[in-house]
Formats: structure tokens, C-alpha cells, sequence
């Protein structure tokens, strides 16, 4: 550091009693040092030095850590300049720590950025470890894949798919039973045939619903 009294000599050719006090003592100089900032290393020229791409410091170094440079990338991270972000399917839990966790559904957990060095979502995900659905998207229960709510998964069409092939089957059956029977049975059995078909165009009823709300 250099100070400059500019005056300095000004001030000689004064009278003493004209000459500034502070100029009869010898002036304090103060300054202060900081240590090397994180994506920083203390240097054998005692100067802190970027550390170069896909290498990163962990904590702040100081004159004793000097020579020790900086430190590989760590696992499941990415290093941008003096950042440390988690790499694509994992997330980072904490800003002070650098633990990185894998996601439930890795498609879901895009690499950390600077706007979001934590945890980055997938479009149409969010919440701790992008396991809840945006709005306008839905899951299946129990799953972690986020679907636009005009689209279905394809578990839960095949599922649909299988009762109505069932529903069908079982409404065939019924149909030969009739068309083979006497006709006449008695009035107890044609109630019990009018409760089956009853019951036949309630479960229709109920699995269009299922359709139709699943895509909500």
C-alpha cells in the first residue's frame, strides 16, 4: 500500500506552529487481509488464485493451506467457477454442507444453476426432490412421473382397458345365460336378471368416470 502526502513539503516551510498536527507524528497506516474465498487457493506467491474449471475449494483457505491447491469436483456435482451444484438426477440438501442425494425419478432433477442451486426441476415438477407435480400435471398414485393433465399414463389406461374388456366378458355371459333359459322362469329369477344388468351399467358408469377424471 503507498500513501502520499502531497503537501507534505508545503507544510515544511511553515512556521511549527503553523504545521498540521497530526504531521508531527509518524501517521498510522492500517490495513486489512482476508482469506482465500471459496473456488480460491492460497498460492506459493502468497496470493489466492482462481482455481481452474471442474476443481473447486470447500472452505476458506488461509497461509497454512498454502500448496495444498484445489480439490477434484466432487461426486454427484458439478463445479461452475466458485459454485458447486449437483449434477443431473440429484439434488443438493443443504447450502452449508455438500451432500448430494439421488432423486426418486432422476428424469425429474435437471443440473443446478445459479437461479437454482439446490434442487432444478423438470418442467412440470416441483417440491423437495421434484416429487410433486406442477400445476396442471397429475400422477399416478404411488408414482413419481408427472403427466400434462391432457395426457394418461399408460398404466392407468391399460388398467381402464382391462376392466372394460371384463366388464364386457362378464355382460356377454350374462347375455348367453338369458338367451338359453326357458322362458318361463320365474319372477324372482327375471328380478335377479334386471339387478345384474343394473349392476352392469353401474360399473360403466363408474369406469367412465375413471376416465375422465384421470385426465384432470
Amino acid at each position: 500500500m503507498q500513501v502520499e502526502f502531497n503537501n507534505f513539503q508545503k507544510y515544511q516551510t511553515m512556521q511549527e506552529d503553523q504545521i498540521i498536527p497530526f504531521l508531527l507524528t509518524n501517521p498510522l497506516i492500517a490495513f486489512t487481509a482476508r482469506n482465500c474465498k471459496i473456488g480460491e487457493y492460497y498460492s506459493d506467491d502468497y496470493t489466492c488464485e482462481k482455481c481452474p474449471d471442474k476443481k473447486n475449494t470447500y472452505f476458506e483457505q488461509t497461509e497454512i493451506d498454502k500448496g495444498k491447491g484445489c480439490e477434484e469436483c466432487l461426486e454427484f456435482a458439478v463445479c461452475v467457477d466458485s459454485a458447486t451444484y449437483p449434477q443431473e438426477g440429484f439434488i443438493r440438501m443443504t447450502e452449508d454442507g455438500y451432500i448430494f442425494v439421488k432423486c426418486f425419478n432422476e428424469d425429474a432433477c435437471l443440473e443446478g444453476t445459479s437461479e437454482n442451486p439446490f434442487t432444478n426441476c423438470e418442467e412440470g415438477y416441483r417440491g423437495v426432490m421434484c416429487t410433486s407435480c406442477d400445476d396442471f400435471y397429475w400422477k399416478d398414485q404411488g408414482s413419481f412421473i408427472c403427466y400434462p393433465c391432457n395426457s394418461q399414463s399408460k398404466g392407468g389406461a391399460l388398467y381402464i382397458y382391462i376392466l372394460k374388456v371384463f366388464v364386457f366378458a362378464y355382460f356377454c355371459y350374462w347375455m348367453g345365460l338369458l338367451l338359453f333359459r326357458s322362458f318361463n322362469q320365474q319372477n324372482s329369477e327375471s328380478l335377479a336378471t334386471m339387478r345384474i344388468w343394473f349392476t352392469m351399467f353401474q360399473m360403466l358408469a363408474i369406469l367412465n368416470k375413471m376416465e375422465s377424471t384421470s385426465t384432470k
